[in-house]
């Protein structure tokens, strides 16, 4: 087994249940912090014109723009 596919099947049997009460907290912690950061980020000019710049496709709204008002198409992957 690749260690790729071995850290799959970690990922796929770990349960909220099997995560430590200081697990859980880090990751709380964590998505608190990109989120203030994503947020904080929205105050910048460059942020700004971006945000504009992607508004401006007009794409499906799967995907919400963390502190504006519009939804977007999420990103795909390069390959």
């Amino acid at each position: 087994m690749t260690v790729t596919a071995e850290l799959c099947d970690k990922i796929v049997a770990t349960t909220y249940d099997s995560l430590t009460p200081e697990a859980i907290a880090a990751a709380r912690r964590l998505v608190l912090d990109g989120l203030a950061i994503a947020l904080a980020g929205t105050e910048e000019d460059t942020i700004q014109i971006l945000a504009e710049h992607y508004r401006g496709f007009g794409a499906r709204g799967d995907a919400a723009v963390i502190g504006f008002d519009f939804r977007t198409a999420p990103p795909w992957p390069r390959r």
